[in-house]
């Protein structure tokens, strides 16, 4: 095959190389991620280890005051009698009240006359009202119940009724199906048919056939052909 170059490019010839076949394996590149897999997981742990040790806070200096502390000088309080409104309405009672011999006096203990043994024992007196007039009691109670006691009456009346229809409908379509099925049996029974008339006028004559008659054949038999053939 001729090659021909093109005007506007140099020409090129088309070199061939051959694939060479060359073992391979993966085995290294597995090794090396497993080992970069293995360094990560250690510093990881190496970490959450640093971070679970205990580590002391120092100790804080307390000879410099602290940053920001200030130094004040606090004046003592002094305690005010305090004045109640209860206190002054005691003090004024006390003043409104007698003197503590009149109280003196006042618990002394004195005891009262009998004056109830004297007295006459109690007797009862009759009421001056009229006795009370028992009457007949009206309740509403009875006669709701006479009311629904007519309404059962008439539910039930009613109920009465409409069983009496469907029983005398029931017995109606009863009875017009017996009707139909006697219909039915006189229909399917069978009745001869009347005799012609035509044929008592002109008495039956018998006619020889015309059909030609048969002629006997004997029949082809299997068994027949095989006693021939043998």
């Amino acid at each position: 095959m001729v090659e021909v170059a093109h005007q506007g490019t140099k020409c090129q010839t088309n070199q061939k190389r051959c694939t060479k076949v060359q073992p391979f394996s993966f085995e290294e590149r597995d090794r090396q991620l497993q080992k970069i897999k293995e360094e990560k997981i250690k510093k990881i742990l190496d970490e959450e280890k640093k971070l679970r040790e205990f580590h002391a806070n120092p100790v804080p200096n307390f000879s410099q005051p602290a940053i920001g502390s200030f130094s004040t000088t606090k004046t003592v309080t002094d305690p005010i009698n305090l004045q109640f409104r209860t206190d002054r309405r005691l003090e004024e009672r006390h003043k409104r009240e007698k003197p503590a011999e009149d109280k003196d006096e006042k618990f002394v203990f004195r005891a009262k006359p009998a004056v109830v043994l004297k007295k006459a024992p109690f007797e009862p007196k009759k009421g001056d009202s009229a006795l009370t007039d028992v009457t007949a009691i009206h309740l509403n109670t009875e006669e709701r119940a006479k009311k629904r006691e007519e309404f059962n009456c008439k539910i039930k009346e009613r109920e009465a009724t409409i069983e009496q229809i469907k029983y005398q409908r029931r017995q109606e379509e009863e009875k017009q199906q017996m009707e139909e099925v006697r219909r039915m049996r006189r229909e399917a029974e069978h009745k001869a048919a009347p005799f012609p008339r035509n044929v008592m006028e002109a008495p039956f004559r018998v006619r020889p056939s015309t059909a030609p008659l048969t002629e006997p054949k004997t029949p082809k038999v299997l068994s027949r052909k095989r006693k021939h053939q043998d």
